[in-house]
């Protein structure tokens, strides 16, 4: 029996749902490959949307900071107590309403965070915990960050001390020396970098190539891999190994910085210790700064009294208005007949010994410009030094002492006397010129000083008057420290303290750190006992009590999930409106802070 053969057309049964299937995979697939592509573009624009806006973010963050450090410095101590720092430099950008947010699952908002270094013996850090205690690798770190800014003025300006340097030829080297972990080889280097000339020879840079302000020249006579080396290691020394600068050291920073110190070439490899960090070591970015200085004004916003001003009326209006009559009075004689112990040298008019400044009409020039020309000089002003002459010789028997309330000024007679320093007015008398014809017993009147050195007294006039007055005609004043938050290793390198001094004010500083008004001048080391007037009035030129330039990291953030975007820029309130300088950017290299502890979460 034979079957029936079946029709081709039975054969093919089924064909119509096996291509089906297989289209449908096509199909599939190509959605899902679309789908994953969609999805990656999509991920890669919200990559790259929540990047500008952590970088936005950021920038918000030196924009808020400009602004804090625009205001008067009554207004900025009045808002930046220690207990409020986080909640002032910790802050949320706003979002603008009309837009839609595109990630509704996500209730954060954008923040951004000002932070820097924590440095101790500092008034705001006096009653802080450092925020970060960690440990990398086995060095223990010695520096922590803290909400806020870092004082440019409590460092020591580079510029002013190779200006010292001139005239005390030494001192920086000397100074740095003192320096706790820095040898004399890493000094000798650093120095080179800056130009500094050897006493025991020259320099091995050319002096007259400008110098990198992250103090990374580059040496002439040396070879390729030896200016690398040595950039290297100027490189560490500046920012003391921490390289993505998130005040700590890493495991691979620790790394880099043994491998540094164990190369054998290039100028700082004698020892393996050149440039690895000791847990006393500090970056040398904590004790120096290539920009610092403070508007010459008072604490309210307004410009201090120019007391050698050439025009004595309006210093006298000025004084009284802001003092007394007695004090402007005395002011206005002491600037017309000088002291009663001789007249001065015609010095030029004062300033901060690391202040550069331009140039300033001498007392001979003062003294033409105001002398009215005529070939017989009034015989008020050929008095001037009459009596200080007669001082040095024979005195009068006799003399009448009067108080500045009771003396009226002659404004005929030109101020040709400069005011040196401040504290020159503290406890001298002024001899007055006689009227009319002098004879020798007729008694010499002598002005008393109000400004009185007794303990008591003092403490009314001296702290006012070291804030609100000022030597140079100048809108900004450069190269003084800010004694309220230098450390005792930057107080060091102020020619007059040494290292007991330094850290006497350094404990007193600690003592009144719950009472920041204490230190409204620089008058406070004298209240306090710490030093006496004869060693103010020799470092006091050096010193202030406030700044108007700091440094500050400010980080964009959200999350942990989302990106960050870091940088550190140099504000400049100097002048209004500030200047953002030296901008740079860290967070390629990492995160670098933990996001909870950036959002006050503690585990």
């Amino acid at each position: 029996m034979t079957l029936p053969k079946r029709s081709s057309k039975n054969n093919r049964r089924g064909m119509t749902l096996l291509v089906i299937v297989v289209l449908v995979m096509l199909i599939s697939l190509s959605a899902y490959r679309y789908t994953f592509v969609m999805e990656s573009e999509y991920r890669l624009t919200r990559l790259q949307e929540e990047l500008v806006q952590s970088r936005l973010s950021a920038l918000s963050g030196v924009e808020y900071a400009a602004h804090l450090l625009e205001q008067p410095p009554v207004q900025r101590s009045a808002r930046a107590g220690i207990g409020a720092r986080e909640r002032i430099y910790r802050r949320a950008t706003q979002r603008d309403d009309t837009t839609p947010d595109l990630r509704q699952d996500r209730k954060e908002s954008w923040q951004f965070g000002l932070v820097s270094a924590s440095v101790e013996n500092s008034v705001a850090d006096a009653s802080m915990r450092p925020v970060a205690s960690a440990t990398s690798g086995s060095l223990e770190e010695s520096i922590h960050w803290r909400w806020g800014f870092e004082n440019e003025s409590a460092k020591l300006s580079i510029p002013a001390m190779l200006q010292l340097e001139q005239t005390r030829p030494g001192h920086f080297r000397s100074y740095l020396l003192t320096l706790p972990g820095l040898d004399e080889e890493s000094a000798d280097a650093w120095l080179d970098q800056l130009g500094v000339p050897r006493i025991n020879g020259p320099s091995r840079r050319n002096t007259t190539m400008p110098v990198d302000q992250n103090t990374v020249g580059i040496i002439d006579n040396a070879t390729t891999t030896d200016r690398e080396e040595s950039r290297d290691r100027i490189r560490a020394l500046w920012y003391g190994g921490d390289l993505n600068q998130n005040y700590r050291l890493d495991p691979i920073e620790v790394q880099l910085l043994d491998k540094l110190s164990r190369s054998q070439s290039g100028l700082m490899s004698s020892g393996p210790t050149s440039t690895t960090p000791t847990p006393q070591f500090q970056p040398l970015q904590r004790y120096f700064t290539w920009t610092s200085g403070e508007r010459n004004e008072r604490k309210d916003g307004r410009p201090r009294i120019y007391l050698n001003q050439p025009n004595l009326q309006r210093l006298h209006q000025e004084l009284s208005s802001a003092f007394s009559n007695e004090i402007a009075n005395f002011v206005i004689a002491y600037r017309q007949y000088g002291p009663n112990n001789g007249p001065r040298s015609a010095n030029p008019i004062a300033r901060s010994p690391l202040q550069p400044s331009p140039a300033q009409p001498s007392t001979t020039q003062l003294s033409k410009a105001f002398t009215p020309s005529t070939n017989n000089p009034p015989t008020g002003n050929s008095s001037v030094a009459a009596p200080a002459k007669g001082n040095l010789g024979n005195a009068p028997p006799s003399e009448i002492t009067l108080s500045a309330s009771e003396y009226a000024p002659v404004w005929t007679i030109p101020g040709t006397f400069v005011i040196a320093n401040s504290l020159d007015l503290v406890g001298v008398s002024i001899a007055l010129p006689a009227e009319g014809k002098q004879t020798a017993s007729a008694p010499k009147k002598v002005l008393r000083s109000p400004f009185s050195s007794d303990n008591g007294e003092r403490r009314n006039y001296l702290g006012k008057w070291l804030s609100d007055t000022t030597l140079v005609d100048t809108p900004v004043l450069e190269g003084r420290v800010d004694v309220t938050e230098a450390p005792a290793e930057v107080l060091m390198g102020i020619p007059g303290i040494d290292a007991n001094l330094a850290q006497r004010i350094v404990e007193q500083r600690r003592s009144v750190a719950s009472n920041p008004e204490a230190l409204d001048s620089v008058a406070w080391l004298v209240e306090s006992g710490v030093i006496d007037m004869a060693k103010l009035r020799e470092i006091e030129p050096f010193l202030t009590n406030r700044s108007d330039v700091y440094t500050v990291q400010s980080i964009g953030f959200r999350d942990n999930r989302s990106p960050v975007y870091r940088c550190t820029v140099t504000i400049d309130a100097r002048t209004i409106p500030a200047s953002v300088l030296d901008l740079k950017v860290w967070h390629p290299w990492d995160r670098g802070f933990d996001i909870d502890s950036l959002n006050g979460i503690t585990r």
